[in-house]
């Protein structure tokens, strides 16, 4: 494959750290595959190199470029190209007993982040939006406002000097509340992936020198969409080699509204790796001159459509691209001119598949009322989306209970469709009585504890005639019954009387 002068600049480039200004259409995803086979070529082992995207398409289209130019399977599945969370959640997995965390967690999307701080705001009658009905875009900003706070504190934790939060307490105690209920469902959701990944690397000595030795090459796709402790997981990951790549387009952050700051992510790539080299690429492969003639048709069009000039934008010449403006009075008007369109370019070619892109989700519904009144035959891409509907739901819920009997928004569903005669009031009540002594909601679904009588029986018969022995055993595994004993801690309760004996073996 042929590559220009600022393509091989950056392939043959592999020590050390780079800032690359990659646009789109620039090549930037094969130059990246290419790089990382390069690294191969001059001696970097494949489970040294490590390549972090954000999207699962951006993850899965540098898997498909390097497997198709990696003769070696072997080779190939070693290497580690992952999003960001999934990244953090194969550490999590990794470490998970030093974590303290059990290694078959599950991650919560929006839907169950929503269900879960719905109830965790139940417990908070006083707090703004307990109490009314919620849109989940008011409660993912308010898990959003969790996570700053949360992240504010652990940066505080490890030696940050930021100001402290200025929230109030109630906030404070739905913001713990959340992060118990995530636990209490054994899920992480994507930000406490990254906050667990941040306070391994940076609390855990044992952790941290481990993954420090492990990847000698990094390259980080889309930078731009960096939340500030997203990079500190990256910054600490490259510390020891110093080879890391930081690849993007400065201009093209979509996530500003989550905490993405590409330029302040700039000024830290700089200052904490003063040697860094700027590179950049330039020629665009994929803004053919078709797609700028139809550009500049547009922009001449808008012109006129603004100075309101007669000249129609079809006087253009025959070989100008050309597209239309219209401008109607109301939705409905906009939307009858679509259908026009779209009945004279069925006539021209009856087997013609048109799609009409909308700006925002709630007018979609508004297009296809119109669409159906004048009879035009049409799919709208969200009104089947299946596994949004009720009763698909209601299947997972079992799904999820048979994974991860934890997930208590999963049982509430299955409680609730069908009928058990089980209403609010008890699993409040089984919720509340029961955090005292230690139960939950989940312990019920525990088949374990129907099947098979109480497995403290005798130990309880045994305490009620007075005398009572507890064993804890020091083995060299996980099963005291079959592993070597080092060491047996003994307490016997003979009525009140207590003697502790510890036996070396």
């Amino acid at each position: 494959m042929d590559f220009n002068k600022e393509q091989l600049e950056i392939i043959n480039n592999l020590k050390g750290a780079f800032l690359v200004s990659a646009p789109v259409g620039t090549g930037k995803t094969t130059v990246l595959a290419h790089r990382v086979i390069k690294a191969l070529e001059k001696g970097f082992k494949p489970e040294e190199i490590l390549c972090l995207t954000f999207t699962n398409r951006a993850a899965e289209e540098m898997r498909d470029r390097i497997r198709s130019e990696l003769k070696s399977k072997e080779s190939f599945s070693a290497l580690t190209i992952k999003t960001f969370h999934g990244f953090c959640a194969s550490l999590i997995k990794e470490e998970d007993f030093l974590l303290d965390i059990s290694p078959d967690f599950v991650i919560f999307e929006e839907e169950e982040q929503a269900e879960t701080i719905r109830d965790v705001l139940s417990r908070h009658p006083s707090y703004p939006l307990a109490g009314q009905e919620a849109s989940k875009r008011e409660l993912m900003d308010l898990i959003e406002k969790i996570y700053k706070h949360r992240l504010r504190a652990l940066e505080n934790q490890i030696g940050c000097d930021l100001p402290a939060d200025p929230v109030d307490e109630t906030f404070k105690k739905i913001a713990d509340d959340y992060a118990r209920s995530l636990s209490d469902q054994n899920a992480l959701d994507f930000n406490e992936l990254v906050l667990i990944a941040i306070k391994a690397f940076y609390t855990e000595d044992k952790i941290r020198n481990k993954w420090l030795k492990r990847f000698k090459f990094i390259q980080l796709d889309e930078f731009q969409d960096t939340h500030l402790s997203e990079y500190l997981v990256v910054k600490e990951l490259a510390k020891d080699s110093k080879n890391v790549a930081f690849i993007g387009d400065l201009d093209q952050t979509i996530y500003s509204f989550r905490g993405s700051e590409p330029y302040l992510i700039k000024r830290l790539i700089k200052s904490h790796f003063p040697d860094v080299k700027e590179m950049s690429l330039k020629v665009n492969y994929r803004f053919d001159p078709n797609i700028l003639k139809a550009v500049k048709s547009f922009l001449k069009c808008f012109h006129r459509a603004n100075t309101k000039e007669i000249e129609s934008p079809h006087s253009a010449s025959a070989d100008e691209k050309c597209i239309d403006v219209f401008a109607g009075h109301n939705f409905t008007e906009e939307i009858s001119w679509v259908i026009e369109n779209i009945k004279n370019i069925k006539q021209q070619d009856p087997q013609a598949r048109v799609a009409v892109l909308s700006r925002a989700n709630w007018l979609i519904g508004k297009t296809a009322e119109i669409f159906e009144k004048q009879g035009v035959a049409h799919v709208t891409v969200d009104k089947y989306e299946f596994f949004r509907r009720q009763e698909v739901k209601d299947i997972f819920a079992y799904l999820k209970i048979i994974f991860n009997r934890f997930d208590l928004e999963a049982a509430y569903r299955l409680i609730k469709r069908p009928a058990r005669n089980i209403g609010a009031q008890t699993i409040k009540d089984i919720r509340e009585t029961g955090a005292k002594i230690g139960s939950k909601v989940s312990d019920f679904l525990n088949f374990r504890n129907y099947n098979y009588p109480e497995p403290f029986y005798d130990l309880i018969n045994r305490w009620d005639k007075g005398r009572l022995i507890v064993l804890d055993t020091e083995t060299t595994g996980t099963d005291p019954l079959s592993d070597q004993v080092i060491q047996i801690f003994a307490i016997e309760i003979v009525m009140e009387s207590r003697a502790k004996n510890s036996i070396i073996i």
